[in-house]
């Protein structure tokens, strides 16, 4: 009885045993996902980060007049300017007028789908009167907006802009510009400009906004309306009605200097990095006995390492 009852003790403790260990190395595995810099990557933002991304802003505020109309607004005579050579695709006649042009709302149709719906069909005129129908898809003209027909803009929504906006000066916070070429241009951020006019944009960014700085080729940028999507440049992601560098005043001339470049240096801030190169893609951080660390990274392949919160490495 003796050799059975030991054998069973034994086998007792190598459970308790094998237990205790694999519990030890989850906890290990576990626990190392939040103390080193190769930690899976999570993206968090502050509290302060969250409570601008809620609060209105002051270009928001500017543009709120601005606003998309629904089919069922609009009068006969209503004009949108074409946006792109395949607009074509949108109307039941194989031509339609170049990008630039204008067409002219007629009227509303409908046509029986064949679960039994009734789509709403637009009709357009252009100068020539030739009809244009784009069925929507739509069973109510309410559910139509100005601004969401494909690769068409509403005239009136620009018109409003380019009032709202020619001869205001703003500082630029993006410094993704175009030639009048419609050529990229790498141009300088968070500096004073002059709107000159609003025009039409292309199919995804529907308005352009023409501007001018000192010393700088005339040049424009695209955006969309005020509405947020997660893919949009409204104004307020491109223009600031004030200088961000007074809302920045505890950067030094030296810094800002870099930031307005889109470049960084060691020893910047997150906050100036940020700045200089908009928000990563992905970020990364951990610890060792002495220091925080923090990895950025962004999706053209740059990277920047930052310990204690200044930035010491990066690559360009």
């Amino acid at each position: 009885m003796y050799i059975p009852v030991r054998i069973a003790r034994l086998r007792n403790l190598y459970h308790i045993v094998t237990v205790g260990l694999g519990a030890t190395v989850a906890m290990l595995l576990f626990t190392s996902c939040f103390t080193g810099i190769e930690s899976t990557p999570k993206i968090k933002l502050s509290r302060q980060d969250m409570e601008e991304t809620v609060r209105e802003t002051e270009e928001q505020k500017l543009l709120a007049s601005v606003r998309p109309s629904s089919a069922s607004e609009w009068q006969p005579g209503h004009k949108f300017v074409i946006l792109d050579a395949k607009a074509t695709r949108i109307f039941d006649i194989q031509s339609a007028p170049s990008p630039g042009n204008i067409l002219h709302f007629k009227g509303i149709s409908r046509r029986m789908s064949p679960d039994g719906r009734q789509n709403v069909i637009l009709q357009f005129t252009d100068d020539d009167g030739t009809v244009y129908s784009h069925l929507t898809g739509r069973e109510s003209p309410d559910e139509i907006m100005s601004d969401r027909l494909p690769m068409l803009a509403d005239k009136e929504m620009i018109d409003s802009l380019d009032a709202l906006l020619r001869q205001r000066n703003v500082w630029i916070i993006t410094d993704l510009w175009l030639t009048e070429g419609d050529k990229p241009l790498k141009g300088r951020k968070y500096i004073p400009v002059t709107v000159t006019a609003v025009r039409a944009g292309s199919e995804s960014l529907p308005y352009r906004v023409c501007f001018k700085a000192e010393g700088l080729p005339a040049a424009s940028v695209l955006m969309t309306g005020s509405g947020a999507t997660a893919s949009s440049r409204p104004f307020q992601s491109l223009f600031s009605l004030s200088d961000p560098h007074i809302r920045h005043k505890n950067i030094s001339d030296e810094n800002w200097e870099y930031i307005q470049r889109g470049q960084v240096k060691a020893g910047m801030t997150k906050k100036e990095c940020r700045l200089a190169l908009g928000s990563p893609a992905d970020t990364d951080s951990g610890h060792d006995y002495s220091s925080t660390k923090d990895l950025w990274l962004y999706p053209d392949g740059r990277w920047l390492r930052f310990e204690d919160g200044l930035l010491i490495d990066f690559r360009k």
